[in-house]
């Protein structure tokens, strides 16, 4: 892995490098060669207004005889001094020329080198304007560049005197600037391996210690943690993975509370009962007593099938083995039915249970999920209400919802315990609570049937003005389109 991500990161180290010199080079060279045009345009611009000058201060008619003698240039006074001119405009560096174009494309006046008149812009001089080359292929491979401008009209033939400004370039080929920059590349290139190294062995080294924290974690280093540092991409991996060690190290401790729970609830029943088949075993029992300890044992065996219930049903919850069958219910009548179940219950711990419904109505729902709802959330409700307590159900039918709402008078949760009640068995294991009987999971159990059905739970209480309330919000279905 280290191999190849030293490999890539040098290829796209390497790549950009050579990018970047190559459009760095091009744009110098761009502006460089357009200065230097606009820097002769503008001496070619002055040498044509001198030339223009000495004309009218000569009295030169280029209509006349004046045009032979410019261009026996050698011989012109006229010339000789315009040349003279132009060359302190231009400096030493630079060839001044007056030439004349015919409009045959020829120059017959002044002397050019070969490879200028080869790349001389004759249309553009000829209509009055300017031109710009830059020309290889001089002797000694010299290149130079070139700005002509047209000065006037000689005569009536077509030919037109032109200024001719020569300079030897200073700017370097494109081609040339690539040889001259191969040894700062190949050095650069060099610098690039090294720092990819040390870039590949340092990123490397990061993964490889995630990995041994991934390693340790997976054989059974509960602790085991990745080193976070800095703010890249690595430590955003190494973060999430702390991240979910934290949640395996809590769903492992929820888990195993969650046994111990379930280890105490079946012990508690399973030695009751133990203690009274020895009771048994002794004999000498008469008629009231064997009956007393039959309702004790068909009681704690009770608690014992629940609690087995709970928990398969809860595994099926869980596992997605889980059905919704919706037919007509009117939920007022049905929940009424549920709550009378409950009421002997009631009785017996001295609570006041009450059933306010709102509206009412038939709604398509799965009535059995609804009975397992809402007899969960009264028996929970009833286990922690203390005697003289009240225990409320509050029904109501909105369009394509049904809400119930469980309320009760018992000690309250904190704030701080609210966001777990609905944990196996959270609540059970820190709240005291007044009757044994139950599960634990009826909580548990209702937010997975909620949230299977679609619906969602909720839970408020106070801690100052004792009682929770559980909030329980149900889609109904659509009844199903007659047949024909």
């Amino acid at each position: 892995m280290r191999r190849r991500f030293f490999w890539s990161l040098l290829g796209a180290m390497a790549a950009t490098l050579l990018i970047v010199t190559a459009l760095g080079a091009l744009v110098t060279l761009s502006v460089v060669r357009a200065q230097t045009r606009q820097e002769m345009q503008r001496q070619v611009g002055q040498i044509v207004g001198l030339i223009q000058d000495a004309f009218v201060t000569d009295g030169v008619d280029l209509d006349g005889a004046g045009a032979r003698d410019l261009l026996a240039e050698n011989s012109a006074p006229t010339v000789r001094r315009i040349l003279l001119e132009a060359g302190r405009v231009a400096g030493p560096e630079a060839q001044v020329r007056l030439v004349a174009v015919t409009s045959g494309e020829r120059i017959v006046g002044g002397e050019l080198p070969a490879a200028v008149v080869r790349a001389f812009d004759f249309a553009s001089i000829l209509s009055g304007g300017t031109m710009a080359r830059r020309v290889a292929d001089l002797e000694g491979g010299a290149v130079v560049e070139v700005v002509a401008e047209s000065v006037a009209e000689i005569g009536r033939t077509g030919t037109v005197l032109a200024a001719v400004l020569i300079r030897q370039s200073d700017v370097l080929g494109f081609r040339s600037i690539i040889r001259q920059m191969v040894f700062p590349l190949l050095v650069a290139a060099l610098v690039a391996a090294v720092v990819a190294g040390r870039l590949s062995k340092w990123f490397v080294k990061r993964l490889a210690h995630l990995r041994e924290a991934a390693s340790e974690l997976a054989g059974g280093n509960h602790e085991a943690r990745a080193a976070v540092g800095g703010s890249d991409e690595i430590a955003a991996v190494a973060g999430s993975f702390n991240e979910m060690a934290d949640e395996l190290e809590a769903a492992r401790q929820r888990e195993r509370e969650f046994l111990m729970s379930v280890g105490h609830d079946l012990r508690t029943p399973l030695t009751t009962v133990s203690g009274y088949v020895e009771i048994l075993q002794e004999g000498n029992l008469d008629g009231p007593e064997l009956s007393r300890i039959a309702g004790v044992l068909e009681r704690e065996t009770g608690r014992l099938k629940r609690l087995i219930e709970d928990l398969m049903l809860l595994a099926r919850l869980e596992s997605n083995e889980f059905s919704i069958r919706a037919e007509p219910v009117e939920v007022s009548a049905h929940l009424g039915e549920t709550i009378e179940a409950y009421r002997g219950r009631a009785e017996v711990a001295h609570i006041a249970l009450r059933f306010e419904p709102a509206g009412g109505g038939t709604v398509w729902i799965d009535p059995d999920r609804l009975d397992q709802i809402a007899g969960n959330l009264i028996e929970n409700a009833l286990r922690y209400t203390p005697e003289a307590g009240t225990v409320t159900v509050r029904l109501a039918v909105g369009p394509g919802s049904v809400q119930l709402e469980v309320v009760d008078t018992g000690p309250g949760i904190s704030n701080d315990d609210l966001p777990h009640v609905f944990e196996k068995f959270y609540v059970a294991r820190k709240y005291r609570r007044v009757r044994p009987e139950g599960s634990g999971l009826g909580l548990s159990i209702v937010h997975e049937i909620v949230t299977a059905m679609g619906g969602t739970i909720d839970a408020r209480s106070n801690v100052d003005h004792p009682g929770t309330i559980i909030t329980v919000l149900l889609p109904t279905k659509e009844p199903p389109a007659p047949t024909m």
